[in-house]
């Protein structure tokens, strides 16, 4: 694979990153705090629940969806390159609630709660539809350690960079919003911010054609593939690990902007900072994670860079004003830089040990399930604000009294505390590694000659 294919593949995570995480974000700012929509909290997170319940069911099912696609151009190009348009559209919608250009006069209104309810189910089911074709790519076309290093190490460059158009959004909205109400600045920046994200879903591909050779068994029916995925013990340990990391990661990025402004006093200007220096600060060790992939293995990698993460974001308990929180972001973003790297090369490889095992590529179906536990953290992340405003009663637009101040300080540390101390278990019984992973790589080089021998003969009669 040459390194025009490497890149333009590598691109589409610019997409996948800026979209997500613009919206993980800066959605529950934009529309719990009363200085924008004002939106109940309560009413917040239970849309964000029942759009985890979609969550549970588009993830494995688009992913089994493309496992069984035939196609004259693949498995999972067409998906990507139809599905990249309507992303873009419900993308913009989002940002583009029927409010009159002021806050709510009722926090509990049921209008703008159904419409962001309904928006973003189409928006997380498009993203699914293109994201998890996209991923599962990943696996096929790569194979090697060497090579899903660097293609990996790829990726996450584009997605640092989508990371740090999304985390400026803020500066964006605040400076449109010197010439144009907040309302019409983050529609533009929807508008933009979308179109960004969708264009290089389809470049990934332009450049990128599946292996006819590993499409060749016919997949199991569809219960079948679920029940023997979900009873991978192998699988089942990492998914724990991931949901509890994925869980402390976006708990931390949803809160992030909320905390820093409402509880230590920053501005929104300073939150760009804060989050750019973070993810600036992860690049470099994207490299140092890269190269402990190939020498220690993606457990004990993952290992030490959660181990980091969780301690940096202790200081929360205490700091005060963005020069003592400078520290914390910059430790945070090598820890980061780990999670951007290692889950992915993770499920690359438990994918290649189910086909040894079993004689067929289920990349969708691993990376769909994959996508839900992404996607259920941060369900998790949204049910724990919902729980931590109603305990409080604080939405922000007022000082905190301390005894908030306090709550807010441990609910940023002790949880994602708790939810990386019981990941850090669940990698220590992770078995794929060592010798039974080098086993697996051999017995699949081998398997995959066999089908290119296989698809050669069935081409040449």
């Amino acid at each position: 694979m040459g390194l025009r294919g490497k890149i333009s593949y590598a691109s589409g995570n610019l997409g996948a990153s800026l979209l997500y995480n613009a919206f993980a974000t800066f959605a529950l700012t934009f529309y719990v705090d009363k200085k924008y929509i004002g939106l109940d909290g309560v009413l917040f997170g239970i849309a964000i629940a029942i759009y985890g319940v979609w969550n549970a069911i588009n993830d494995p099912l688009f992913g089994v969806l493309s496992d069984r696609t035939r196609s004259r151009w693949g498995r999972r190009r067409p998906y990507i390159f139809i599905g990249a348009i309507f992303l873009f559209v419900t993308y913009l919608l989002v940002w583009t609630p029927p409010a009159t250009g002021l806050p709510l006069a009722e926090p509990f209104n049921i209008p703008i709660f159904i419409y962001f309810l309904l928006t973003i189910i189409a928006f997380d089911g498009f993203y699914t539809l293109v994201s998890v074709p996209y991923v599962s790519m990943f696996p096929e076309l790569y194979e090697s350690p060497k090579e899903r290093s660097q293609v990996q190490l790829y990726r996450q460059l584009f997605a640092a960079v989508g990371l740090i158009l999304a985390f400026m959004m803020p500066m964006m909205i605040e400076s449109l919003s010197a010439t144009m109400s907040v309302y019409d600045a983050y529609k533009l920046v929807g508008l933009v911010l979308g179109a960004i994200g969708a264009v290089p879903f389809i470049i990934s591909v332009i450049w990128n054609k599946e292996r006819k050779e590993l499409s060749l068994e016919p997949n199991a029916p569809l219960r079948q593939t679920l029940t023997t995925t979900l009873g991978n013990r192998t699988f089942l340990i990492f998914a724990v690990a991931y949901l509890m990391i994925n869980y402390a990661f976006l708990w931390m990025e949803s809160m992030l902007e909320f905390f820093t402004t409402n509880i230590i006093g920053i501005t929104k200007g300073e939150v760009t900072i804060l989050l750019l220096l973070m993810f600036v600060s992860a690049l470099p060790f994207l490299a140092v994670w890269a190269r402990a992939y190939r020498k220690y293995g993606t457990r004990k990698s993952f290992i030490v860079t959660m181990t980091i993460f969780a301690l940096a974001l202790q200081p929360f308990l205490f700091v005060s004003g963005l020069v003592q929180v400078l520290p914390i972001m910059l430790f945070a973003g090598v820890g980061l830089s780990g999670y951007m790297m290692l889950p992915e090369v993770m499920v690359s490889e438990i994918i290649d040990e189910d086909e040894v095992k079993s004689g067929t590529r289920r990349e969708g179906v691993y990376f769909g399930m994959n996508g839900f536990l992404g996607r259920l953290g941060f369900v998790l992340s949204g049910l724990t604000a919902s729980m931590v405003f109603g305990l409080t009663g604080y939405q922000g637009g007022s000082p905190p009294t301390p005894e908030i101040s306090l709550s807010f300080r441990i609910a940023m540390t002790v949880i994602p505390l708790i939810a990386m101390a019981l990941a850090l278990v669940c990698l220590k019984y992770y078995p794929l590694h060592g010798e039974r992973l080098d086993k697996v790589r051999t017995a699949m080089e081998k398997m995959h000659k066999e089908k290119a021998e296989r698809l050669h003969e069935a081409s040449s009669d």
